[in-house]
């Protein structure tokens, strides 16, 4: 079995990513529209990674958080394990912060994705109806890949097949966070094949949980990739670089 202090972090395709420009462009006209200081309001979601300091109007929100959401989705899709001979994402869970969050995140999957069936990525929650169901058909559907959970899927619960794991939220209690990780430790027979069993299982870590319990990863799997958390601050760089040029034009305007 894989060390459960390691993790991997593997550079991601940027074809799909959302144009930073056009978010923040967005973003900013929503919180002036609201009456906003869109300055102090973007900085304070940057620093903090608060979405309340993003205005829902216009769906800016929405808008600015699908920057990181698409980030992670096509980290997973493309260095996640795969199962059925390399076809297929292996079972894989995202664990969200509310019910909120895991909608927009099943939304987003579909709308990068189209290409999947509906039932490929699903939320499972108590505000879904039938959820028990669901955590049934997940261990059994071959179609359904990856189950966005919001607490439901964190403990107690055994799909053996499941070799994804993507913390999408922070974790304070370090009971709950090794519980968490033992979703992915379940002995799964010829998962890879007649005699080929799971051996190991892949821990995206987006939310610095391995830091706050001071069991950072030692390394990558090798492939020279930077960690999830540095790519996610230089997206939120790109985000500051672009308010500054929208203040500059602005300002430019004024005198003009």
């Amino acid at each position: 079995m894989a060390d459960l202090k390691n993790t991997q972090f593997i550079d991601i395709n940027q074809t799909k990513r959302i144009s930073v420009s056009e978010v923040i462009l967005r973003v900013y006209q929503a919180l002036v529209e609201r009456g906003y200081n869109p300055v102090n309001q973007i900085v304070g979601y940057i620093m903090s990674g608060d979405p309340t300091y993003i205005t829902s109007h216009n769906n800016a929100r929405s808008l600015i958080m699908k920057v990181e959401r698409d980030e992670i989705l096509e980290e997973l899709m493309q260095y996640g394990i795969k199962t059925n001979g390399g076809e297929l994402l292996g079972k894989s869970i995202i664990f969200a912060y509310n019910h909120h969050h895991a909608q927009m995140i099943v939304d987003c999957f579909h709308e990068l994705y189209p290409e999947h069936p509906a039932n490929y990525c699903q939320l499972i929650d108590n505000y879904v109806k039938y959820a028990d169901d669901l955590i049934l058909k997940f261990e059994n559907d071959d179609e359904f890949r990856i189950a966005v959970s919001v607490d439901m899927l964190d403990t107690g619960i055994d799909v053996p097949a499941v070799v994804n794991l993507v913390f999408f939220k922070p974790v304070k209690s370090k009971i709950k966070f090794v519980q968490m990780i033992g979703r992915g430790t379940r002995l799964c027979e010829n998962l890879f094949g007649e005699g080929k069993d799971k051996t190991h299982f892949i821990i995206f870590d987006y939310c610095g949980n391995f830091e706050y319990f001071d069991a950072h990863p030692d390394g990558t799997d090798g492939m020279g990739g930077r960690s999830l958390s540095q790519r996610l601050f230089e997206v939120r760089l790109d985000i500051l670089h672009e308010l500054q040029r929208i203040e500059y034009q602005e300002q430019e305007f004024a005198r003009s």
